[in-house]
């Protein structure tokens, strides 16, 4: 146990990193190397898979891979649990859309369709760069983002799975 913020907050820093109640998903000091960004998500078998996706999205586009897959967990249970979207869209950011000729839901809901993992990480990273809804828009925290892209419980459950990840590299 710690009896105290200061002695937790040296605990929980590693390299610039540490565990918050939020996240600017730009800072280059929260971003991570595909050896820390596999064993942060080792229990996610679409996400491993699909790791130098992430890494290169992140390179790309300057929105922190550990978020994104955080996104993917939160939204598909990181690619494996799916409700309203069909599988074989591999739309596991629940991006509303028509790219890829789109795909209809049973409550006519119109989601993107990709070809693969990969495409949809890195139209995720494009969405939040350049879409006049994210950072163009200034919105740079999981807790600014998370209203727009879906609800104040999408905030907690996507920062509460990156503190689970960088927990794992601490």
């Amino acid at each position: 146990p710690v009896e105290n913020v200061e002695d937790y907050m040296k605990l929980a820093t590693k390299g610039g990193i540490q565990i918050s109640d939020d996240y600017d998903v730009s800072d280059p000091d929260y971003f991570v190397t595909l050896d820390q960004f596999l064993i942060m998500f080792a229990n996610y078998p679409n996400i491993i898979a699909n790791a130098e996706a992430f890494i290169e999205m992140q390179d790309k586009y300057q929105v922190n891979a550990v978020f994104a897959a955080a996104v993917t967990i939160t939204e598909s249970g990181g690619g494996t649990g799916w409700d309203l979207i069909d599988p074989s869209t591999y739309n596991w950011f629940s991006i509303k859309g028509t790219h890829g000729g789109g795909y209809i839901d049973r409550n006519g809901t119109s989601w993107n369709r990709y070809s693969s993992f990969a495409e949809a990480v890195d139209s995720f990273g494009n969405l939040i760069a350049n879409s006049s809804h994210y950072y163009k828009a200034d919105k740079y925290w999981v807790s600014q983002i998370g209203p727009t892209y879906c609800s104040e419980s999408w905030v907690k459950s996507t920062i509460k799975h990156m503190n689970e990840a960088y927990e794992k590299i601490l």
